[in-house]
């Protein structure tokens, strides 16, 4: 296996966190939209 990193700017890590926020505001999870479960699971710190 071959080991890489994934760079994106601050722009996108905003963006990304946006769509997430998105995601479960629409499937109605309370927990996901106020708190950031769903992003800490993605790792995008």
């Amino acid at each position: 296996m071959s080991n890489y990193s994934v760079r994106y700017s601050d722009e996108a890590k905003e963006d990304l966190r946006n769509i997430f926020m998105y995601i479960a505001y629409k499937l109605g999870s309370k927990e996901n939209v106020t708190g950031q479960d769903s992003i800490h699971m993605f790792s995008l710190v």
